[in-house]
């Protein structure tokens, strides 16, 4: 008998339903249940399954144990965007099945999805320039920001302007290492007093990096991981193309993220001019993944979520905040 991972295993005999139920065959049985690769957040594995007709692969994505599924561990409402979304002609993992907790035996969620087959950035980038990389993520963003609320699968979820997101991210620095954000109060101060207005507003994934998208021929097959969307400026997300440029700076520290060899300069100017403020906003992006880096940190320290890659990026930290202090000119 097959083991399963020990955040699977209250949630084995529903989700094997759900692959039988998905795939049409009452023969499948779990072969072998893995951890997604270069994940450092979401509970994630990839299910090897066979049966008498054919074997089968699939992506399931699960709440931590224990935790309460809502923010980025609210998987049913991941599960209802990405739904969405595939119907409206986004490249996102097609998904086979959502369950809320009400409908499993332990009472936990899960989302089961398509596994995707396509190339990760790092082997996309031996084979495509990476100005064409970029310019495929940035078409995926202006087709995701042109859907109509309504399409997105995420009404009625309120939209965050620009200054809200330093809010949104403030708790989390507070909680990371002193050392580390010292700097961090005058650069959420220095973002409040010069945010610009919210100009529009749409569906954003706030996590948009290469690592979260797969290519096939240069394309984006399928964006990955939409645990902390929302509806907020578009800005949002070239952001997060900004900074993991940025994160080439710092080649001591790792770069999970992913980058192909893209400079800030080239990701603002692919964007164009419909993306506007857009140094405050990787200013304000800096910000962000400074302040997650920081509190997965203080996690790892405590013990609460072990992943020894968030003691390799300290400099990263650090030098985020100073970018985007610089980007601000303070």
């Amino acid at each position: 008998m097959t083991a399963w991972p020990e955040a699977l295993a209250d949630l084995a005999e529903d989700i094997s339903a759900a692959c039988r139920a998905a795939f049409a065959d009452a023969t499948l049985r779990l072969v072998e249940a893995l951890p997604a690769p270069g994940g450092h957040s979401g509970f994630t594995y990839l299910l090897h399954l066979a049966g008498e007709g054919a074997s089968r692969q699939a992506v399931v994505r699960v709440p931590p144990p224990h935790a309460r599924p809502s923010g980025p561990a609210d998987v049913v409402r991941q599960g209802r965007i990405m739904a969405a979304l595939g119907a409206a002609g986004i490249p996102v993992p097609a998904i086979l099945a959502v369950a809320d907790g009400e409908h499993t035996a332990s009472g936990r969620p899960f989302v089961l999805m398509e596994m995707v087959v396509a190339d990760p950035v790092d082997l996309a980038s031996r084979t495509q320039p990476p100005e064409r990389l970029l310019r495929a993520a940035v078409d995926v963003l202006q087709r995701v920001a042109a859907l109509p609320d309504g399409l997105t699968g995420i009404e009625p979820d309120p939209s965050s302007s620009p200054a809200g997101q330093v809010d949104r991210w403030e708790m989390l620095m507070r909680r990371g290492p002193a050392e580390l954000t010292d700097g961090a109060g005058v650069l959420a101060a220095a973002l409040r007093a010069s945010a610009p207005p919210a100009r529009r507003a749409g569906l954003v994934h706030g996590d948009y990096h290469f690592a979260n998208l797969l290519f096939r021929n240069g394309d984006v097959a399928a964006v990955l991981d939409w645990e902390i969307a929302q509806l907020g400026p578009p800005e949002i997300d070239i952001a997060c193309l900004a900074v993991s440029a940025i994160r080439r700076r710092f080649p001591a520290d790792p770069n999970p993220g992913g980058q192909p060899a893209i400079k800030l300069d080239e990701v603002i100017r692919v964007a164009g001019p419909d993306y506007t403020d857009l140094e405050w906003h990787v200013a304000s992006g800096c910000y962000k993944y400074a302040a997650i880096m920081a509190y997965n940190l203080d996690l790892h320290r405590r013990g609460r979520r072990v992943d020894p890659v968030y003691e390799q990026l300290t400099e990263t930290i650090r030098s985020l905040i100073a970018e985007g202090a610089r980007l601000i000119d303070l």
